[in-house]
């Protein structure tokens, strides 16, 4: 009887063990590496700095429509494996679709070669991309 306990108190030691060891092995990966030999595409410039541009962009274009709150637009995007944006599309808007048409072109211009194209065991690959941009204050 002594035996039988001893052997299941080990066999439980060791599955315990082998299981907070698992758990450490899975919280050194980094949260953002999705495959091995992959990276993302990012952005040479903030997406501070994108809100910026574009809100400056907006204040040109329709200097006598004042937005009195901050206001979002999310913007889906490919990145190219040159690094260069296509299929740009808004996907949400606060505004109507008067301004959506405007927003293609601003996006365009403030975006124009800020992209580090994502890449798989060291080649450039064409990657979608989604964009959140504020406007107003």
């Amino acid at each position: 009887m002594r035996k039988s306990l001893r052997w299941m108190f080990t066999m439980l030691f060791v599955l315990v063990i082998g299981q907070l060891y698992g758990q450490e092995q899975e919280k050194e990966k980094p949260a953002n590496v999705y495959s091995e030999g992959a990276t993302a595409v990012r952005s040479r410039i903030s997406t501070v700095q994108f809100s910026r541009n574009f809100t400056k962009l907006f204040n040109e274009k329709f200097p006598d429509r004042i937005v009195p709150h901050e206001r979002c637009i999310v913007f889906y995007f490919v990145i190219d494996a040159d690094g260069t944006a296509s299929h740009i599309e808004v996907i949400r808007s606060d505004f109507n679709e008067e301004y959506n048409v405007h927003f293609l072109q601003f996006i365009d211009k403030v975006t124009m070669n800020a992209w580090v194209p994502a890449s798989f065991k060291g080649q450039k690959v064409q990657k979608d991309y989604t964009l959140k941009v504020r406007v107003g204050e």
